[in-house]
């Protein structure tokens, strides 16, 4: 009976572990979950937002200006939390993040993007590293 409570704690203790990347291991959470085996990383991550973009409906943070480099790291806002965070603070996210230093946690995944050329697809994709934000919760500005 001991040795089943020894091995439930060491479980639970491996399954609540939670990665914690630094800023300077930004550069390599691409390279982290491009070796996942179960589709990405769930952890705390530190970035330093270098460009963003409002697109379809979302906002991407990105942590590179070249957002296709598989050194950048992206925070893509649904509308759920650009909407809550509008309200909160008065600022679109894709202008208040800007330059900022914070902390997000989430799941990192592998999100492939197709290129397109003058409105048409192309044979040609890249890859780019994504953390998704729906709540507020999940960030904290350093």
């Amino acid at each position: 009976m001991k040795h089943i409570v020894i091995i439930c704690l060491f479980l639970l203790g491996a399954c609540s572990s939670h990665n914690y990347y630094s800023i300077q291991q930004t550069a390599n959470i691409g390279n982290v979950v491009k070796e996942s085996k179960v589709g990405g990383v769930h952890g705390t991550f530190e970035l330093k937002i270098a460009g963003s973009l409002r697109h379809r409906g979302g906002v991407f943070l990105n942590t590179m200006m070249d957002y296709k480099s598989e050194k950048n790291v992206t925070i893509f806002l649904t509308e759920k939390f650009i909407h809550k965070f509008k309200k909160k603070t008065g600022i679109p996210p894709e202008i208040y993040f800007l330059g900022k230093r914070i902390i997000v946690k989430g799941k990192a995944k592998r999100v492939k993007y197709t290129v397109y050329e003058y409105g048409k697809e192309t044979d040609k994709f890249y890859f780019q590293t994504q953390i998704n934000l729906n709540a507020l919760n999940q960030f904290e500005e350093l």
